[in-house]
C-alpha cells in the first residue's frame, strides 16, 4: 500500500487494515495503516518503507557486532539480561511531530514516538474476525463502551532456516507503537527492543533462540508455508506476553515482504470492573466474530530446598519462555550489586556475594586473575529456568546463586577449559562446578554451602 493510498483512521470500509487504537497517537493519512516503518534495510541495500526512501547499509546490519546484553529495567552495568538487543545497523527514523506531513522524516523525532516509558496493559480478549471483515471488527471494538485498547495484529505461519534444518515458528505482524504497552513490563519499558522492531529486525522469544540456535544480531532466512522468504535479522531475544503470543515478532512491513500482511486477530483489553465473559459475549453477538477469553498469568512460588531458612521464597509470574517475573521487594531485598575483578559488574544474592567476594580475592592472590576474560563474563542474577526452557525448573542464577566465567571457552556440553586451581579455590568457598557434571557447563559456578569468611 502506498502512502497516498493509506485509508483514514475513520473510513469505515472493510479493507481499513489498521486504524488508530485507543489511547494510542492517532497518525496522518500517510501513516494511518499501522504496518509503518520509516525505515527497513532490503537485500539491495536500499531502505523501503510507506513513508520515503532511505539509503541504509545493509552490510552493516549483517556484521554489525553484538553489544553487551541490557537489563531493561535497571542500570546497564550488569551483563545478565532480560531482554537482550543486538547493536542498531542504523537509527530507525519517524515521521516529525507534525503529524499533518505525510512524508517528513526527523530522526530526532525517534524519541517523542518513542518513550523510555509507557502505560502497559494486558489484553484479555482476542477477537477473530469473520473473513473480509478486519476493518469493521476494529471500528466495532473502538467503538465499545468496555474496551479500553485495540491492537490489530498478523498471524504467519513460518519457519526459521538454520544452517539445512527448518523450524517451525508462529510469527505475529504489529505495529511496534501500537503493540508495545501489551507486552510484559521488562520488554515494553526496553526502548532498544523497539528501536530494532522499527527499523525491521524481529524479535524472538528467549526458549525460542536457545532452542534453535538462533544468535542476537544473527541474520536468517524466514519463510512462509505459501512461499514468501525473507532474510530477518535477529534484533532482540524479548519476551512479548504471558503466556507468549507468538514465536517471533515482525513489524507490518516485513509481514508485506513476506506477503501475508492481513489482520487475523484483535487484542483486546477491557475497562476495569468491567465483566470479561460479559464484553466478549456481546461482542460475539454485535460482531459476529470468535472471541477468546485469555488466561492472565498466574503467579507462584519458588522456595529453596535443604538450607529453605536461609534463602526466603520469592513470588514470580513465569512469562513462559523460560523467563520469569520476580516480586520487586525480594529483589530490592536479596539481589546486590557486586564488583568481581578481572570479570565486571554485575547482581548475585546477597548471601552468596561474600563468598564469590573472597573466591576472587583468593584467585587474585593465587596470581590466576588473568585466567579470567571479562568478554566472556555471562554474569550472575538471570530470572529463568534452567536452559531458557519454560519446562524445566528455574535455574540457580534465578536466585543469585550462580554465575557463568569465561563462557565461550567453557560452552554448555563442551570440554571444559577452566583452569582446576581456580575451580578448587571456588570449591573451597562452597561452590559447585558444573564441568564436573554429566553434562558438563564448564562455565558455571553455583553455591551449595554457605560459608563464613574469616
Amino acid at each position: 500500500m502506498s502512502p497516498s493510498s493509506c485509508p483514514d483512521a475513520e473510513s469505515t470500509a472493510d479493507s481499513v487494515r489498521l486504524p488508530s487504537p485507543k489511547r494510542a497517537p492517532r497518525l496522518a493519512r500517510a501513516t494511518a495503516a499501522f504496518g509503518f516503518v520509516a525505515v527497513f534495510a532490503n537485500s539491495c541495500g536500499v531502505g523501503v518503507g510507506p513513508l520515503s526512501y532511505t539509503e541504509v547499509p545493509y552490510a552493516a546490519a549483517l556484521t554489525a557486532p553484538v553489544q553487551a546484553e541490557v537489563v531493561a529495567t535497571t542500570t546497564p552495568l550488569e551483563t545478565e539480561a532480560t531482554t537482550e538487543t543486538a547493536a542498531p545497523s542504523a537509527r530507525p527514523t519517524v515521521p516529525s511531530a507534525d503529524l499533518s506531513s505525510s512524508n517528513a522524516i526527523n530522526g530526532a523525532a525517534l524519541d517523542a514516538y518513542l518513550p523510555d516509558t509507557v502505560e502497559t496493559t494486558d489484553p484479555r480478549l482476542l477477537l477473530r474476525p469473520a473473513e473480509n471483515r478486519a476493518g469493521a471488527a476494529v471500528i466495532a471494538a473502538q467503538a465499545d463502551d468496555d474496551i479500553s485498547y485495540v491492537a490489530p495484529v498478523g498471524e504467519v505461519s513460518a519457519h526459521f532456516v538454520v544452517g539445512d534444518v527448518g523450524h517451525r515458528v508462529k510469527v505475529l505482524a504489529v505495529d511496534p507503537f501500537n503493540f508495545r504497552p501489551l507486552t510484559p513490563d521488562v520488554t515494553a519499558q526496553a526502548p532498544a527492543v523497539w528501536e530494532r522492531l522499527i527499523a525491521g529486525d524481529v524479535l524472538v522469544r528467549h526458549d525460542i533462540a536457545h532452542e534453535f540456535g538462533l544468535e542476537l544480531g544473527g541474520v536468517y532466512p524466514l519463510k512462509t508455508d505459501d512461499g514468501g522468504v525473507v532474510n530477518v535479522r535477529i534484533g532482540a531475544l524479548a519476551s512479548n506476553g504471558a503466556p507468549p503470543y507468538a514465536d517471533v515478532i515482525v513489524n507490518w512491513t516485513v509481514a508485506d515482504r513476506l506477503g501475508d500482511s492481513d489482520v487475523d486477530l484483535l487484542l483486546l483489553s477491557v475497562k476495569p470492573k468491567r465483566s470479561l465473559t460479559r464484553t466478549a459475549r456481546e461482542l460475539r453477538s454485535e460482531i459476529g466474530a470468535e472471541v477468546e477469553v485469555r488466561e492472565a498469568a498466574s503467579q507462584q512460588t519458588a522456595q529453596m530446598s535443604g538450607s529453605s531458612r536461609s534463602f526466603e521464597a520469592f513470588a514470580y509470574t513465569d512469562l513462559g519462555d523460560g523467563m520469569i517475573v520476580i516480586d520487586p521487594a525480594w529483589v530490592q531485598r536479596n539481589i546486590v550489586l557486586v564488583d568481581l575483578k578481572g570479570l565486571g559488574r554485575t547482581r548475585v544474592h546477597r548471601l552468596m556475594a561474600p563468598q564469590l567476594l573472597a573466591a576472587i580475592d583468593e584467585v587474585e592472590a593465587a596470581g590466576l586473575l588473568s585466567h579470567f576474560d571479562p568478554s566472556q563474563f555471562a554474569g550472575g542474577w538471570v530470572p529463568r529456568h534452567i536452559d531458557w526452557s519454560p519446562t524445566r525448573p528455574l535455574s540457580m542464577h534465578a536466585w543469585g546463586l550462580a554465575v557463568d566465567i569465561n563462557s565461550r571457552d567453557n560452552c554448555l556440553r563442551c570440554n571444559p577449559k577452566m583452569d582446576m586451581q581456580i575451580v578448587n579455590i571456588f570449591e573451597k568457598w562452597g561452590f559447585t562446578w558444573g564441568g564436573r557434571w554429566s553434562r558438563p557447563d564448564g562455565m558455571h559456578f553455583e553455591l551449595s554451602t554457605l560459608v563464613t569468611p574469616t
